[in-house]
């Protein structure tokens, strides 16, 4: 359910002007509150604007505690796509998450003060905002009514999943569930508390399932001549302890042309990301012969893999088909991470169709020079 209501960034943002300073302090920075009353506070900013929004928001923030609404991320990432083009947005969570709740906040004062640190000057500001009495409770009643319907999709979710988990299609559960755990997040109901452990648990049940998969995923089909790990950029072959720092990349031969995936799985943090193809490197056909993952950008600038934290057992698995795999959208980081149902989404399209799978295991050490 999603409701766009513009009055409160207006308010909040549209004001008049705030003086500069304030002879005396007053005494609704200090005293108790009227019922419909919130005070915001911000201590030590870089700037006196920098301090009063952030004053505002914490007045926001106040008002979402009270109508049980948590912020869990002040900022979040939205990924659009536009002919072609990735596009991503930085967008304030806490006000999105305000207007589609509450409305008819109205700001009544603001009190910024200047102050010396021993690091110089810094800024405090203080900000009193009303909201009327029924429009928190018309939004207890909303976020109420959402709240129910929101579990009871989640129970549904719940259902399907284990419907495909006892069937043996652990992929679709997989993607189930983790929808289920998304639904859940949203809301803010004892209900939803019992259910979300049981969620991860199946999601973490699965997880080690798919990654023991994913681990001794083997081919049935000859199209991978060799694949090797070299140090960049004299072409050396690495050992299986690897310098942290160390530069390198990987050489596949292929025997036919095919479609080339390079995964990594970390097994310190059970991780996958996706090494190629990327976001600068989307069409992965390949032609029989040497190829260098991941390939040079069209500039001719070379591209390479650094042996980084977190430090332990990796995993490099290269796999090619004959047909093109259905991928989740790919964002514009360098190395995308993929989640578990994606994962058994990949397992679940070779189940059937001629590939070939080849690992790279390797272990990156801590400070530890490269002896070759």
């Amino acid at each position: 359910m999603k409701i766009y209501m513009n009055t409160l960034l207006l308010i909040l943002l549209t004001l008049s002007c705030v003086p500069t300073f304030v002879i005396k302090e007053p005494e609704w920075i200090h005293k108790s509150l009227p019922p419909g009353y919130y005070r915001g506070v911000a201590t030590c900013k870089q700037t006196e604007e920098d301090a009063i929004n952030d004053a505002r928001k914490d007045a926001l923030k106040k008002i979402l505690d009270e109508l049980g609404i948590g912020v869990d991320v002040e900022y979040n990432r939205e990924r659009t796509e536009e002919n072609g083009k990735v596009n991503i947005i930085i967008k304030d969570r806490l006000y999105a998450k305000a207007r589609g709740w509450i409305r008819g906040v109205r700001e009544k004062e603001v009190y910024p003060r200047r102050r010396q640190t021993n690091e110089g000057y810094c800024y405090d500001a203080w900000v009193l905002v009303y909201i009327p009495e029924e429009e928190i409770k018309r939004a207890k009643e909303q976020l109420e009514n959402y709240n129910k319907k929101v579990l009871e999709e989640a129970q549904k979710l719940m259902k399907k999943g284990e419907t495909f988990e006892r069937e043996g299609n652990y992929g679709r559960a997989c993607i189930i569930y983790e929808g289920v755990n998304k639904l859940l997040n949203e809301v803010s109901v004892p209900e939803a508390n019992i259910l979300k452990p049981l969620v991860e648990e199946k999601l973490k049940a699965l997880g080690k399932d798919i990654s023991s998969q994913f681990i001794h995923l083997q081919g049935n089909s000859s199209i991978i001549e060799d694949v090797e790990m070299l140090r960049y950029p004299d072409g050396v072959s690495l050992p299986f302890y690897i310098p942290e720092g160390e530069k390198l990349y990987v050489q596949v031969v292929l025997k036919r042309n095919a479609y080339v995936y390079l995964i990594n799985y970390d097994i310190t943090n059970s991780e996958f990301r996706i090494v190629f193809p990327n976001e600068y490197h989307k069409n992965n056909l390949m032609r029989e012969g040497i190829h260098t993952l991941p390939p040079s950008l069209s500039n001719g600038e070379d591209v390479v893999l650094v042996a980084e934290p977190p430090f332990g057992e990796n995993y490099l698995k290269v796999i090619a088909t004959y047909r093109r795999l259905d991928l989740p959208p790919i964002d514009d980081t360098p190395y995308h991470l993929l989640s578990s149902a994606s994962i058994t989404d990949i397992l679940h399209q070779l189940r059937g169709s001629s590939f070939d799978a080849k690992n790279i295991v390797f272990y990156i050490e801590e400070g530890v020079d490269s002896e070759y």
